[in-house]
């Protein structure tokens, strides 16, 4: 028997026909989609262009606007994922009401800083689609599991859950109506 050829594009084949609800990566030529995993401190960063993973990485609140600012802003689509989907702090087991109190505060701080990115960029001419996490056992996998990642995107460096949830942003989170030509 011959061994199967795994290819980027098989890969995200297959992660479709896992979830059958999520599209292919919508792929413009020239295109440049940067998904961000917004966080307080340093934010999941990742640049794809073309349906490719270029880059991962993290990124603090100052350095991501400079960042920003270096890009052309009729070829660059920003998609941020929207953390104000989920209204709710649910209560985690294990968790007494002091420590409930501090993720539930940890989570409007990144909710906070989710909206001032999101002003920030729209405010220097930007595109910016605000999209809800993904969701699915698939996506779930690909953000912990970076062999699994690596296999779905073909990426070979280094990563983390937040640069692999922007990755996923990136890839697969643009609506098809937001995508822009070169």
């Amino acid at each position: 028997m011959k061994p199967m050829i795994d290819t980027r594009a098989a890969a995200r084949e297959r992660l479709v026909a896992i979830e059958r609800k999520l599209p292919l990566p919508v792929v413009v030529s020239g295109q440049l989609v940067v998904g961000i995993d917004p966080d307080l401190v340093q934010s999941g960063v990742a640049e794809v262009r073309g349906g490719e993973l270029l880059s991962l990485n993290k990124r603090s609140f100052p350095d991501l606007l400079e960042y920003a600012v270096g890009l052309d802003t009729e070829h660059v689509l920003f998609v941020v994922e929207d953390v104000e989907t989920d209204k709710t702090t649910y209560h985690r087991a294990k968790t007494n009401a002091r420590q409930h109190a501090r993720i539930a505060q940890n989570v409007g701080q990144v909710k906070g800083v989710a909206r001032v990115l999101v002003e920030c960029l729209q405010h220097r001419g930007f595109r910016v689609v605000q999209v809800a996490p993904l969701k699915g056992p698939a996506k779930r996998q690909a953000k912990t599991d970076a062999v699994f990642f690596n296999r779905l995107t073909g990426w070979s460096g280094r990563s983390n859950s937040d640069t692999r949830d922007a990755a996923l942003l990136a890839l697969y989170g643009v609506p098809k109506d937001k995508a822009i030509s070169a």
